[in-house]
């Protein structure tokens, strides 16, 4: 009777170490999820505020250069721009 009920609490034991085991992979693959989503939104952010700094700059040297130099630096920028908006 005795061996029966420490069997029987060995699988109890082994069940509620399975569920623990189940209950750390589902907390960890959250976590990994909420960090992922994190990551692409501060990515937005960020490439966004790329994207307004070299259209700021592009505006800029248009206006400050001139001629061959300025529209070569204008199209590098307008290249890098759509290079931006492609990512």
């Amino acid at each position: 009777m005795l061996e029966m009920l420490n069997d029987l609490l060995k699988k109890i034991e082994k069940e509620n170490q399975k569920t623990n085991v189940r209950a750390i992979g589902m907390a960890t693959l959250q976590q990994s999820n909420s960090k992922k989503n994190k990551v692409k939104t501060e990515g937005k952010s960020t490439l966004e505020e790329a994207k307004a700094s070299i259209s700021q700059t592009t505006t800029g040297l248009q206006g400050a250069v001139k001629g061959k130099f300025g529209k070569k630096i204008t199209e590098t920028f307008e290249k890098q721009k759509q290079k931006l908006d492609a990512y």
